[in-house]
């Protein structure tokens, strides 16, 4: 039992010597939707061109291809907002 008390002992000095910064789900979240919305634009070309070396074709302007893609992506990311405002709710 004492051997038990020493090991958390050394622990709790161990854990007190850490920095106090933390990294929550929430900064996560932030992180990926800034990395997300730098590739915002980036995505939904590259995705257009493998389309396009995949045979699919378009009839009208490419950019109204990529457009839609990017209008896709915005969806994309408030879906996933949304679901992430839920997690913090206690909702899922």
């Amino acid at each position: 039992m004492s051997s038990r008390l020493s090991q958390a002992g050394n622990t709790s000095s161990h854990i007190q010597g850490m920095s106090s910064t933390t990294i929550s789900d929430g900064d996560i979240a932030n992180c990926n939707v800034r990395w997300r919305d730098s590739e915002l634009l980036v995505e939904p070309s590259k995705l257009w061109g493998i389309s396009r070396q995949a045979g699919i074709t378009c009839r009208r302007d490419e950019l109204e291809v990529v457009k839609e893609y990017i209008c896709l992506e915005e969806r994309d990311l408030e879906i996933m907002k949304n679901v992430e405002e839920s997690k913090k709710d206690g909702l899922l």
